[in-house]
């Protein structure tokens, strides 16, 4: 009779809790910084290492959705302002959404969340939505079920966070949460760059040009070279460049003095110094072309300094017509 009693104290008091950290729609709803499932039903999970090819791939849209304590209003015009307490580093290329991870959202923060991802995917419910947080959060586990039950299916969680992503060895940069009443821009409105951010990972990016039928494109600069610079102020910041050259390329930059950490074409751990020194690398710029076996199709060293030019070089190597003809009499074509 203890023993029957005994086990039914346990199962009441196991329904309390679970009554206490869930409510009634199945979000978590209290405890959030504790340690979470391995999986989730309505995502896919991913490590760092396969967050890092993903991105890769340009695919994903990543959503921070670390919370913020302190929302003031600013004025009943303007609305409320997030105030973090403290510096918030999040994974490059992310839209920072605070507190919509929490169980219970008020109207305008229902309408925040819905609003952003439909302006992140352009009303795509099938675009790739990666949800992170930190590590052991239960935030982003309630964020992916709450995309999930906007009629998002194709959905990622990121469980390791910001946590994960910097004791992989990959870095982070600077956030800033994104306000209540302000859209986010689309990816045809937002400028991109000519280089792929984060960590040089040499290995996943050829798989990923393999995936995608591409090409690699390792940009080795120095500190020093003025003609680096002039190409980084000018042509490397055109976006129909940048257009041309991502639809067949991965582009890369090594810094050819950095001990910025990278991973060769083995997987193996590395500095960029270290590898542009065994490609022997010594002028800058230089560029190196490669196909998704490995293989080195073209290399040039030196300056181009015109738009024209640069969608020549790209051109020269996409067609393959480096088999035929060298550089200096290809770019004299009209």
């Amino acid at each position: 009779m203890r023993v029957m009693c005994f086990l039914m104290a346990c199962c009441l008091t196991g329904q309390v809790l679970a009554q206490g950290l869930f409510n009634e729609q199945g979000y978590r709803d209290n405890y959030y910084r504790r340690s979470t499932p391995a999986a989730i039903d309505v995502a896919q999970t991913l490590t760092p290492q396969q967050l890092h090819q993903f991105i890769a791939s340009g695919q994903p849209v990543l959503v921070d959705v670390l919370s913020v304590v302190v929302v003031r209003p600013k004025s009943a015009a303007l609305g409320f302002a997030w105030l973090p307490n403290a510096e918030r580093m999040n994974i490059p290329g992310s839209i920072w959404l605070p507190n919509v991870g929490y169980g219970e959202l008020d109207e305008p923060m229902q309408h925040y969340f819905a609003d952003n991802l439909h302006q992140l995917t352009q009303g795509d419910k099938n675009r790739a939505l990666v949800f992170y947080c930190v590590e052991a959060c239960w935030m982003s586990w309630n964020a992916v079920r709450r995309a999930h039950s906007l009629g998002y299916r194709n959905l990622y969680w990121y469980p390791a966070g910001t946590d994960g992503w910097q004791q992989a060895g990959y870095k982070l940069a600077k956030a800033v949460p994104h306000p209540i009443n302000e859209p986010i821009k689309t990816a045809e409105q937002t400028e991109k760059t000519f280089f792929a951010p984060g960590v040089v990972d040499l290995k996943s990016t050829l798989i990923q040009a393999q995936k995608n039928s591409r090409l690699l494109l390792l940009f080795f600069e120095s500190e020093t070279c003025s003609f680096c610079q002039r190409m980084h102020a000018t042509v490397l910041k055109r976006q129909s460049l940048i257009k041309a050259a991502h639809a067949s390329f991965i582009p890369l930059a090594i810094h050819i003095d950095r001990l910025d950490k990278m991973h060769d074409f083995a997987g193996q751990a590395t500095t960029q110094q270290t590898f542009s020194r065994q490609l022997g690398i010594a002028q800058t710029p230089t560029m190196l072309f490669f196909d998704s076996g490995q293989q080195m199709l073209h290399k040039h060293t030196g300056v181009i300094a015109t738009l024209r030019e640069f969608d020549k070089l790209l051109k020269y190597v996409r067609t393959g017509a480096y088999e035929e003809e060298s550089w200096r009499v290809y770019k004299r074509k009209p």
